[in-house]
C-alpha cells in the first residue's frame, strides 16, 4: 500500500467513526485490505493475472513491466499469505495450503535492495506480531519466522552461486533482475516430493532494464508451468500521480523509458509479429486427422540447410504449424523427406510451394555449357510421384507478413494459427517459434534479411489461401503465383 493509499484510507476511517484500535489495527494489517489491480472495472488486471496463474498450478510466474506498478507489493503479499496460510484480503486458502512453508527472496545486494527495499516492504505487509526476524553477519535482517512455522530467508544475487545452492523449500521470489546461474541454483530447490508438498513456486517481479536471458528462457518458454503477464506499462497503476509520472518520465533518456515506463524489453523493439504470445499460441501437439490438408512450404537454400515447415488447416480453417525440418540436403533428398513426413503422419499432403529462388538457381551451371535441371524442376519431379504437386510461392512479403500478424490476433480476439509445443525445442537455435521471438526490423523499417527462413515460410503458407475442404472435393486445389487460374474449378466441375 503506498503512501498515498494510507492517508486516503485514514481519511475515510476518521469520517466512519472507526475507534483508534481499529484504525491501528488497518494500519497494522494492511494485507487485509489489499486489492489486487484487476479486480475493478477498467483496470488491467495484471496483479490479478499473477494471483490467477498462481492458483492454476503455474510453477514460474513472472510480472514484468515499468517501475512504479507495484511488483513488490504483489510480491510482498504473496510471501505474506504464503507463511499464513490464506490470503488475509480474499480468506481463499493458499496453494500451500495451511502447512509451514520456506520461502527464499532473491536481492540485487544487501545493502541497497534487501535494506532499503526488500525489508521495509516485507515489514508493511508482515502482519506485526506474526514474525520475529534475525539479523544475519552484516547487521541486516535477513531472517523472518513466523508464528505459523513458516520461515522468510532473503539472499543476494552478489553471493557466490554455491551459496545458492542446498536449500530447499516452496516459494521463491526473485524481486529485479538476477543471473541465470542464480535462477538454475536455486529452481533446483523447488523440487521437494508430494509428501512434502510437491514442487514449488518460483516468482520474478521486475523491470527489463538487463539479463536479457529472462526473456528468452522464462518468458518465451513454452512449458506449460511457465506463465508471465509481461509489459505492464506505469500508466496501469491507478494509484501513480500523473505528477510523478510527468517528472518520472521527463528525467529519463529515450531508451531508458522502453523498460521504465512503457514496461517493454529493449530487445523487442520493433519485433515483426508482436502478437505472438507462447502462453496463447504455442499448444499441446495432436495427431493431425485424416481429412485436413496438410502443405509443406520449402524455403530452398545454396549455402546452408534447406527449412521446411507443414501447415495443416481444420474444418474452421484454423491453421496449425505441425512440424518442420532444417537440413541440408539434394533435391531428391529433401522430396523424400517431405514423402516419409506424409506417409509416416497419414496426413494428407497433395501440394508444395517454394521459394521462387529455387528456380533457375542452376544458371552459373548452364552458362559453362552445361545442361543440367534446376532444384525447382528435380523437386517438382520427385514429389510428383507421390501425387504432391510442387508450386512456387508467392513474393508479396509485405501482405504475407500483414496476414501471420492478424491471424495471430484473431477475429474478436480468437487466433487462428498455432504452433505445435514439440517445435518450441526441436531445433537448437531455428525453427518457427525460435524464429518469430526474434524477427524484428531494422533501421530502415524493414524486416531483417537474417534468422527469417521458416517466417518466410510462415508468411508466405497464408498466401496460397490453403483452406479446408472434404476428401475428394473438386475445387480443393491451392493456387501460387505462377499457377493461378479462375476457369480451373468450372473446368473440373464441368468434367
Amino acid at each position: 500500500m503506498s503512501t498515498k493509499q494510507k492517508i486516503e484510507k485514514s481519511i475515510l476511517d476518521l469520517e466512519s467513526g472507526l475507534s483508534d484500535e481499529e484504525r491501528e489495527y488497518r494500519l497494522s494489517h494492511p494485507i487485509e485490505y489489499f486489492s489486487p489491480i484487476g479486480e475493478k472495472p477498467g483496470e488491467l488486471p495484471y496483479q490479478k493475472q499473477v494471483l490467477d496463474h498462481l492458483h492454476a498450478g503455474k510453477k514460474v510466474i513472472a510480472l514484468v513491466g515499468a517501475n512504479g506498478i507495484g511488483k513488490t507489493v504483489l510480491g510482498a503479499v504473496i510471501t505474506a499469505s504464503a507463511c499464513l496460510g490464506i490470503e488475509p484480503w480474499s480468506g481463499r486458502e493458499t496453494v500451500w495450503g495451511r502447512r509451514p512453508v520456506k520461502v527464499r527472496i532473491l536481492c540485487t545486494d544487501w545493502e541497497k535492495h534487501a535494506a532499503m527495499v526488500m525489508i521495509p516492504k516485507l515489514k508493511e505487509y508482515f502482519p506485526r506480531g506474526e514474525y520475529e526476524t534475525k539479523k544475519n553477519n552484516i547487521g541486516i535482517e535477513a531472517l523472518f519466522r513466523f508464528r505459523t512455522g513458516s520461515t522468510v530467508e532473503l539472499i543476494t544475487n552478489k553471493q557466490d552461486t554455491r551459496d545458492h545452492e542446498g536449500w530447499e523449500g516452496d516459494l521463491i521470489w526473485g524481486d529485479e533482475e538476477f543471473d541465470r546461474d542464480k535462477f538454475v541454483a536455486n529452481i533446483r530447490g523447488l523440487r521437494r516430493p508430494e509428501d512434502k508438498g510437491g514442487m514449488g513456486v518460483f516468482l520474478l517481479t521486475q523491470t527489463a532494464v538487463t539479463q536479457a536471458w529472462i526473456l528468452d528462457d522464462i518468458i518465451r518458454n513454452t512449458d506449460p508451468a511457465y506463465a508471465s503477464v509481461t509489459e505492464i506499462p506505469q500508466d496501469a497503476n491507478p494509484h501513480l500521480s500523473e505528477e510523478f509520472k510527468r517528472v518520472f518520465r521527463a528525467s529519463l533518456r529515450e531508451d531508458e523509458k522502453v523498460p521504465r515506463v512503457d514496461g517493454g524489453w529493449l530487445s523487442l523493439v520493433g519485433l515483426v509479429w508482436k502478437a505472438f504470445k507462447p502462453d496463447v499460441h504455442v499448444i499441446d501437439d495432436f495427431q493431425v486427422p485424416l481429412d485436413w490438408p496438410v502443405v509443406a512450404l520449402i524455403d530452398w537454400h545454396v549455402n546452408k540447410p534447406h527449412a521446411i515447415g507443414f501447415y495443416a488447416v481444420d474444418p474452421r480453417n484454423m491453421i496449425y504449424t505441425v512440424d518442420e525440418i532444417w537440413e541440408n540436403g539434394s533435391a531428391e533428398e529433401m522430396a523424400d523427406k517431405i514423402i516419409r513426413k506424409k506417409r509416416d503422419k497419414s496426413w494428407r499432403v497433395t501440394e508444395a510451394f517454394i521459394d521462387p529462388l529455387s528456380k533457375g538457381d542452376t544458371a552459373y551451371v548452364k552458362n559453362m555449357g552445361i545442361e543440367i535441371k534446376d532444384s525447382f524442376t528435380r523437386l517438382k519431379e520427385a514429389l510428383w510421384q507421390e501425387r504432391i504437386d510442387l508450386k512456387v510461392a508467392s513474393k508479396d512479403k509485405s501482405s504475407g507478413i500483414r496476414n501471420v500478424e492478424e491471424m495471430l490476433k484473431g477475429i474478436n480476439g480468437l487466433p487462428s494459427l498455432f504452433f505445435f509445443r514439440s517445435l518450441a525445442n526441436k531445433i537448437d537455435r531455428e525453427g518457427h517459434i525460435w524464429e518469430i521471438q526474434r524477427w524484428n526490423y531494422d533501421e530502415n523499417g524493414k524486416p531483417r534479411d537474417e534468422a527469417d527462413h521458416f517466417c518466410e515460410n510462415l508468411y508466405r503458407m497464408t498466401l496460397t489461401g490453403i483452406k479446408y475442404s472434404p476428401m475428394g472435393h473438386p475445387g480443393h486445389d491451392l493456387k501460387s503465383e505462377t499457377d493461378f487460374d479462375v476457369f480451373s474449378e468450372r473446368r473440373e466441375y464441368a468434367a
